[in-house]
């Protein structure tokens, strides 16, 4: 049953979808004992179009759980499905995070050379303020697009309204990207994830679609600026 479930793996629609991969993700982090406060880093500005060694000193980092992009074609237990999914387009593997009390900037790193780039679902960072909890879409309120250099208010549907523009600038494995804070509340803190060719409105389809840092209802904390 699912409350005596004692499979991990995310079930795709209804029943108890990913939580029991959460509380595990939880309890080994309180077995770690990781706990405290992060120290806040200090402003720092970027020239979003500037050369990305401007970034060699940021200590916001943030990596890819899986360094290459596997292709899937197996069959399931008793054979009854054939899992296929392609290896995804974009393999992201770091993210780096950074402020200077106006703006927020990203630079994302690709294992190769970044391609469709002009898509609408190309690399969309979803970002929710101040403490995560039940607002806006699976509790991110915004979504910055970098094809359309544009940052989009998120409802609880997924419905996007606009909210600001964005700051973008691609070379090779490389995209730097500013968002203003003001555009976003200028909060204490913001939580974010890096979504690439996840067309879908499922939170469950970052588990399966395209390349996701970190996937399914994880995010990575950026504390601002002292």
């Amino acid at each position: 049953t699912e409350e005596f479930s004692r499979d991990i793996e995310p079930p795709r629609n209804g029943g108890y979808e990913d939580a029991f991969y959460l509380q595990l993700c939880d309890n080994i982090r309180r077995f770690k004992g990781l706990e405290g406060e992060i120290a806040r880093p200090a402003k720092q500005a970027i020239d979003v179009g500037g050369d990305a060694a401007q970034w060699e000193s940021v200590q916001s980092v943030y990596y890819s759980g899986c360094e290459k992009g596997y292709a899937r074609n197996c069959a399931s237990v008793g054979n009854m499905y054939q899992y296929v999914q392609e290896a995804p387009r974009n393999n992201l593997r770091r993210i780096k995070a950074a402020d200077d009390g106006e703006r927020l900037y990203f630079l994302v790193e690709n294992e190769k050379d970044f391609v469709s780039t002009d898509s609408a679902d190309f690399v969309n960072i979803y970002i929710g303020t101040g403490t995560p909890g039940l607002k806006g879409w699976e509790s991110y309120e915004y979504v910055a697009v970098p094809s359309q250099g544009k940052l989009y208010r998120l409802d609880s549907t997924g419905a996007r309204s606009e909210a600001g523009d964005i700051e973008v600038s691609i070379s090779g494995d490389k995209m730097q990207l500013a968002v203003r804070l003001s555009d976003i509340g200028k909060p204490d803190g913001i939580y974010f994830k890096a979504a690439d060719n996840v067309s879908g409105s499922n939170i469950m389809d970052t588990y399966t679609q395209g390349k996701c840092m970190p996937m399914g209802r994880l995010s990575w904390y950026y504390y601002l600026s002292e």
